[in-house]
């Protein structure tokens, strides 16, 4: 390292440190502050409302074994850190956002840690190694603040991704000082062990993490594997094992939809990945736009884009070289494709092909490479200026994004706007639109989820639901719900407006009993089933005692359930 005072020097002391952090928190305050109130959005349903292993913090066995269909499904970490929020808030959002993105500020500083112990790895530059702290707060702060890392902390559901990028940034940081400090390599090293196994516990991207302390190893720290086979032998064998603990999660991966027997062939998911990689890359330098979800793969015939596929070409093409000349710039190239490799390949998540969310870590490597390079091309001062614009039009630009956020209606309408063709979105619309009192509107956008997706059970229930508080409309509401059973026989909701409409028809009132009945079975804790079973039985069966019965459960699981209280009140 250069002789004199340098920031990474003075990047050790502790007052600076704290400085800094501060300086983090304060800025992540200021761009996610707004999204406490915002909904719960999507998967953050199956993760908090119907997630019953997070209810009780003190049934241990049940928050360690969430359900294999739930986002959290294999990952009992994540859950528990589910449950200690749910302990604070239940389904009310503001304490899990803030857990995000308090634990988003904890992987930012391990980003500046892991940054800045490179930077100052012997073989860099004198101009970066007398910088390296200062590069590496640089690196930390713009990931921080980046735009395209919104939907991983404001999306409550995504916190899966944030706890496996700190283990992943934990292993490396602690490897990186078990090799600099050998006086306690051994400490540091068992910790990068078990951040790596915690990490298998959070996500299944996590099994990437010894090929990148490998190419630390061999690039980086220039040890040849040789040494590597004869001297940590057992820290790789270690590190490995974590993937035992990936194997037993994943058995049950395809509850999750990530599976290919839904339609979607392997060739074509790789021909959508081709795009979609080369797309993460272009956000992760111009975050813009930005879309909350895209249409799930089942619903389309992709096409290979030949400009993508080049483009593809060209940057693998280019990481292989620098590796082979075991260039150092190769390690950002590889971290950012080594990383989305599972995904991008052999772990096909068919209903969210391509997410955002999977860029949280790789785009890292991304913004500290362009910190570095921006810092060789500079002068010192001017990067400096440069470096500060940057930070300040990212956090801007976060905190016009999470305004999206507010409300599920603008979220979703954004969405649709930018990608029309996507039928979730216009369902999930729909179904903010009818929350907010404006049924014409919602079905609209039920009809056209319907006209791009017809084998959507949701969308036709949301339709049907609709359809039967129009005059006129229960003919056609009967057929929606009778297809949204049809398609899935095993959705409580469908089967109880089913019943519902064909109480009221009056035509097949054993079937409507059949069907309602059958709803309780699927769903004994829902309130409006319990409810709709309740005015079948008063007005058709004229059960008065049953009917009361059903609105007093409806009731107890729902206190404050104004339609019950009114049902009840007039019994």
């Amino acid at each position: 390292m250069s002789s004199g005072k340098t920031f990474l020097t003075f990047g050790d002391r502790l007052p600076v440190r704290a400085l800094f952090a501060g300086l983090l928190f304060a800025a992540l305050l200021w761009c996610y502050g707004g999204t406490a109130s915002a909904p719960l959005l999507l998967d953050d349903e199956i993760t908090l409302v119907r997630n019953r292993s997070i209810q009780q913090l003190g049934d241990w066995a049940s928050v360690l074994s969430p359900p294999a269909d739930g986002t959290t499904g294999g990952r009992p970490l994540a859950n528990l850190s589910f449950a200690l929020t749910y302990a604070v808030s239940g389904v009310q959002p503001w304490a899990h956002r803030l857990a995000n993105v308090c634990l988003h500020g904890i992987v930012s500083l391990l980003a500046f840690g892991v940054v800045r112990r490179v930077l100052a790895l012997p073989g860099f530059p004198g101009r970066l190694r007398d910088r390296a702290g200062e590069l590496g707060a640089v690196a930390a702060l713009l990931w921080a603040v980046h735009p395209l890392l919104t939907q991983c902390v404001t999306y409550v559901s995504q916190r899966t991704e944030v706890l496996m990028a700190g283990a992943y940034l934990l292993t490396l940081y602690a490897f990186l000082r078990s090799e600099t400090e050998p006086a306690r390599s051994d400490v540091w090293r068992f910790l990068s062990v078990a951040a790596c196994w915690l990490g298998s516990l959070c996500k299944e991207a996590i099994a990437t993490v010894p090929f990148a302390v490998l190419l630390c190893h061999w690039l980086l720290l220039r040890v040849d594997l040789r040494t590597l086979w004869r001297e940590r032998l057992g820290y790789y064998a270690a590190l490995t094992l974590s993937w035992t603990i990936l194997a037993v999660s994943l058995n049950k991966v395809y509850e999750r939809g990530v599976t290919f027997d839904a339609g979607v062939s392997p060739v074509q998911y790789a021909t959508v990945q081709v795009s979609a990689v080369v797309e993460y890359l272009r956000l992760s330098f111009w975050p813009h736009p930005l879309i909350f979800d895209h249409s799930p793969l089942v619903v389309f015939q992709p096409q290979l884009s030949l400009p993508h596929a080049l483009v593809l070409i060209a940057l693998l093409g280019g990481v292989g070289w620098c590796l082979a000349r075991r260039s150092r710039w190769g390690f950002a190239g590889a971290w950012f494709f080594l990383i989305l490799a599972p995904t991008s390949s052999v772990i096909p998540v068919v209903n969210a092909a391509v997410a955002e969310n999977r860029v949280y870590l790789p785009s890292l490597a991304v913004v500290a490479a362009a910190v570095v390079a921006l810092a060789l091309v500079l002068n010192r001062w001017v990067a400096r200026l440069t470096f500060g614009v940057l930070a300040v039009s990212a956090a801007w630009a976060t905190v016009g994004r999470n305004q999206d956020y507010a409300d599920a209606i603008s979220l979703w309408q954004d969405t649709v706007e930018k990608e029309a063709g996507n039928p979730r979105a216009h369902g999930q619309l729909a179904f903010a639109l009818y929350s907010h009192g404006q049924p014409e509107a919602a079905l609209r956008h039920y009809r056209e989820a319907l006209r791009l997706d017809p084998d959507r059970a949701a969308h036709h229930t949301g339709a049907g639901v609709i359809l039967a508080a129009q005059p006129g409309g229960l003919a056609e509401a009967q057929r929606h719900l009778v297809e949204a059973v049809r398609l899935k026989p095993d959705e409580a909701e469908a089967n109880a407006n089913l019943g519902a409409v064909l109480g009221r028809l009056g035509k097949d009132l054993a079937g409507a009993e059949r069907h309602l009945r059958e709803a309780l079975r699927l769903a004994p804790g829902d309130p409006g089933v319990w409810f709709l079973y309740g005015e079948f039985v008063e007005q058709r069966r004229s059960d008065l005692p049953e009917a009361r019965r059903a609105y007093r459960e409806a009731l107890r699981l729902r206190p404050g359930f104004e339609p019950a209280r009114q049902s009840l009140a007039r019994l």
